[in-house]
C-alpha cells in the first residue's frame, strides 16, 4: 500500500514538473542564465538545453541557443557540442531576416573553431561564408584572415591572391599594411622576385610607423638589393637602421658584419669582366690598379 502511495507521489511530481516545463519555458532560460553567471556551467547548459527542447525555435530560442553554443565552447570546452550548436542557428536563423546578427556570431565562432582544431581548409570555408554576411566595410578584414590561412597552409600563390584583393583599390591602413608586408615577404623569400619585393618594402618603409612593419621592410629591403648584386644600394638601406631603431649591442655587431660583408661582395663583383653589349664578343675588364 505504502509502494502505491509513493508512486503515486511520484507520478504527481513528475507530471507537474513536465507540466511547469512546458508552460513557463523562460523559467529554464532564467535559471540557465543565473548558473552561468554564477559559473555553474555544466546546470547552466543542462537549463539551456531544456529551454529550448520546450521552445525550439524563434528569436528568444536563436539567443539561447548562441549562449548555450558559447558556453560549451568558450567554458566547457565542449568544442563539438558547441559547433552543432552553431550550425543549428544558421539553419534556423535563415529563415527569418530579424536573426542575421545572430547569425553572423555563430559564423563566427564557427571559423574561430575550424581554426582552434587546426582544420584550416574548413576555416577557409567558414570564413568564406563569412564574407557573404558581414557589411562591406568588414569584408577586407574576412579576406585578410583568408589570406592569412593560406599564409600558414604554405599556399603562397593563392595567399598572395587573397591579399592582392586586400589591397586593390584600397587606401593606405592597417589591413591594406599587413597585407602588404605579407606580398613582399611571399615575393621576396618564396618566389625570389627581388625587384617586385623593392616596390613594396619601400612603400612600407615611407609610410609604415609600427616598428614590428619598420624593421622587416628595412631589412628585406636590404636583402633584396643584396640578392639582385646591388650591394651599394643594400648598404645604405642597412645603415639607416641604426638611425631609426635602438639596437641591442649585439644586433649592432650584426649590422656592421653584414655591411662589411656586402663591400666585400661590391668589390669582388667590380672585379668581374662585363659584356659590352655593343659589341657581343668584346668583354670590358675591371681597372687594374698600379703598383
Amino acid at each position: 500500500m505504502i509502494g502505491k502511495v509513493i508512486f503515486s507521489i511520484i507520478i504527481v511530481l513528475v507530471t507537474t514538473f513536465c507540466f511547469a516545463r512546458w508552460l513557463d519555458p523562460d523559467r529554464f532560460l532564467a535559471q540557465a542564465r543565473e548558473h552561468w553567471r554564477e559559473k555553474e556551467y555544466l546546470t547552466a547548459a543542462s537549463c539551456y538545453e531544456s529551454f529550448l527542447q520546450a521552445r525550439p525555435i524563434g528569436l528568444s530560442s536563436l539567443q539561447a541557443r548562441l549562449e548555450l553554443a558559447n558556453t560549451y565552447y568558450l567554458n566547457l570546452k565542449d568544442y563539438s557540442r558547441a559547433q552543432a550548436h552553431y550550425r543549428l542557428i544558421l539553419t534556423n536563423a535563415d529563415k527569418d531576416v530579424q536573426a542575421a546578427e545572430t547569425a553572423l556570431k555563430a559564423q563566427r565562432r564557427l571559423a574561430d573553431l575550424a581554426i582552434k582544431n587546426g582544420h584550416l581548409v574548413e576555416a577557409i570555408d567558414e570564413y568564406e561564408q563569412l564574407s557573404l554576411r558581414v557589411q562591406a566595410r568588414e569584408k577586407r578584414e574576412v579576406r585578410l584572415q583568408i589570406a592569412n590561412l593560406y599564409y600558414d597552409r604554405n599556399d603562397f600563390a593563392q595567399a598572395e591572391l587573397e591579399y592582392l584583393k586586400v589591397v586593390e583599390q584600397a587606401t593606405y591602413d592597417n589591413l591594406s599594411e599587413e597585407a602588404y608586408l605579407r606580398i613582399a615577404s611571399i615575393r621576396h623569400r618564396m618566389q625570389h622576385k627581388y625587384e617586385a619585393a623593392v616596390s613594396i618594402y619601400t612603400l612600407l618603409c615611407s609610410n609604415t610607423v609600427k616598428p614590428s612593419v619598420m624593421r622587416p621592410a628595412y631589412y628585406g629591403l636590404a636583402e633584396c638589393y643584396a640578392a639582385d648584386s646591388k650591394y651599394i644600394l643594400a648598404i645604405q638601406v642597412l645603415k639607416q637602421i641604426p638611425r631609426i631603431f635602438n639596437l641591442t649591442e649585439e644586433e649592432q655587431i650584426i649590422l656592421r658584419s653584414q655591411i662589411k660583408e656586402y663591400k666585400k661582395r661590391e668589390k669582388n663583383l667590380a672585379r668581374v669582366p662585363r659584356m659590352d653589349w655593343s659589341n657581343p664578343h668584346k668583354l670590358i675588364k675591371p681597372p687594374t690598379h698600379a703598383g
